[in-house]
């Protein structure tokens, strides 16, 4: 029984290794990367949020009139097509 044991987590281990590498080579990132990156960008858009506010509030103060916020760009599938230059 022990042999079957010893075969098991060497398959294991190899399955893993070989995955890990196709991982790799797929530009894959792990959870623990993932979460990270994604608790940075939580923190960094609750900080935007709050300097956008202050912001506000100063312009609020100084009877200042915010500017319009800039329109957004449409996606490329809703743009119409450039027409060809004729040559």
């Amino acid at each position: 029984m022990q042999m079957f044991a010893n075969a098991k987590a060497e398959v294991e281990s190899h399955m893993r290794q070989h995955l890990e590498r196709m991982m790799a080579g797929m530009d894959m990132v792990s959870r623990d990367e993932f979460e990270a990156v994604k608790a940075v960008a939580a923190k960094a858009r609750g900080e935007q949020e709050k300097l956008a506010e202050r912001v506000a509030e100063l312009e609020a103060k100084l009877g200042v009139a915010a500017p319009a916020a800039p329109a957004a760009k449409k996606p490329a599938a809703a743009r119409k097509p450039a027409k060809p230059k004729k040559a």
